[in-house]
């Protein structure tokens, strides 16, 4: 393989494309996503700089849930 075609190659493979099949759940995840933000910035709970992005992926919104879910108070209301 030509050296400088290596570069792109690894750019096009690694790029997040996401297709018509799933564009309704995902819009609804990115909402989700940063609705939960504005929850943990209203309850005080840094989830730092990281986790702040235009677009999630996946694997974002799920690090998004695994450190902002076990960092709410428990409120007897919600379950």
């Amino acid at each position: 393989m030509a050296i400088c075609v290596q570069p792109r190659l690894l750019g096009v493979l690694s790029e997040h494309l996401y297709y018509d099949e799933i564009a309704v759940p995902f819009t609804r995840m990115q909402n989700e996503c940063k609705q939960l933000i504005s929850l943990l910035a209203d309850a005080h709970i840094d989830i730092g700089n990281r986790l702040n992005c235009s677009v999630f992926t996946i694997d974002q919104a799920n690090e998004l849930v695994s450190r902002g879910m076990p960092a709410l108070p428990s409120n007897p209301f919600l379950s």
